[in-house]
């Protein structure tokens, strides 16, 4: 990889992680909602539920609607941290809240 930019790399990167979460998911739902956040729903292939969030113009404060109960939240680079909660900070970079 010598010789790439950085951008390039994270990038590629970050392709990575999301193709995994929609490899074998099913698409539910994908919406925009009235704060300017996309929703896209899946059934994951492992059978939980899944909901990558982003909001592609400011960092907002994100309710988790009550039909998903999270317990995960996995980032575009690989990481991934438990949750318990009813509302995350999302901003430009999408996040798969996984759940119940």
């Amino acid at each position: 990889m010598t010789g790439l930019p950085a951008e390039l790399i994270r990038g590629g990167v970050a392709y990575g992680y999301v193709h995994g979460w929609l490899s074998g998911a099913s698409l539910s739902q994908a919406v925009i909602d009235g704060a300017g956040n996309w929703q896209i729903w899946l059934t994951l292939a492992n059978g939980d539920q899944g909901l990558i969030v982003w909001n592609p113009n400011a960092t907002v404060q994100f309710s988790i609607p009550g039909s998903i109960q999270v317990f995960e939240v996995d980032d575009i680079y690989g990481g991934t941290k438990p949750f318990s909660g009813n509302s995350i900070q999302v901003g430009e970079s999408p996040v798969l809240l996984v759940g119940h």
